[in-house]
């Protein structure tokens, strides 16, 4: 079994991009990326020519083919979500193969379901509200905010967003803020984190994402 030809599709206008791999056999598998439309495909032009012949149930093998010759384009980004989007499809092809889905191929499935949450930027901020009981309508009992204007002004503008966001969900549902740490306007200031820290506490944030930059940790490998 080998991978002969593979298919890009870009749906939008920016993030969204699927890779339908093909094999010899006929079977094929899907994978997506997101991240920005233009730079995802281009990185799988780039990577194109070492994917092609493999044997597609090598995942572990070619996946890390593929990292490994990317030291020379650079890593992270655009380039590692083009590769990631290459191993789902690998492993939708696996899974097709031996008609196995994928828990059981990754060991097992250890639950029946898991929870969900619905997810929503804070900008525009005067229709946050009204996003959130959106989400609330559909059924979702986990709400995730996200994103500038949030931690990129003062404190007391960030509580007024988690506070407008805690009464418009109630004290039943579960409340997460994506902090957004790729974006080039979080501030590392060790007594701002700690007092913003105390504040999501107070009202009840159950999850802060992405507090801090990647790899801003002097030996952590790149």
């Amino acid at each position: 079994m080998k991978i002969v030809d593979w298919a890009v599709y870009t749906p939008d206008t920016r993030y969204h991009v699927f890779v339908e791999i093909k094999t010899d056999t006929g079977v094929s598998g899907w994978g997506s990326a997101y991240s920005e439309r233009g730079q995802v495909v281009g990185a799988l032009a780039w990577l194109r020519r070492f994917v092609m012949g493999e044997n597609p149930l090598e995942i572990k093998r070619v996946t890390e083919k593929l990292h490994q010759i990317t030291f020379w384009v650079g890593r992270g980004g655009a380039m590692t979500n083009a590769i990631s989007a290459i191993d789902l499809a690998l492993w939708d092809i696996a899974g097709k193969t031996y008609k196995q889905p994928g828990s059981v191929l990754l060991g097992g499935a250890r639950r029946s379901s898991v929870p969900v949450y619905g997810s929503v930027l804070f900008r525009p901020v005067d229709s946050l509200e009204t996003r959130i009981a959106a989400l609330l309508e559909r059924g979702f009992r986990a709400v995730k905010l996200g994103w500038d204007p949030f931690f990129r002004g003062s404190l007391a503008a960030d509580e007024h967003l988690i506070k407008t966001a805690r009464k418009t969900v109630g004290d039943d549902v579960t409340l997460l803020i994506d902090a957004g740490g790729s974006s080039p306007y979080w501030h590392h200031r060790q007594k701002m984190r700690s007092t913003a820290q105390k504040c999501w506490q107070r009202m009840a944030c159950t999850g802060l994402k992405n507090r801090l930059r990647p790899m801003i940790w002097r030996g952590m490998p790149c």
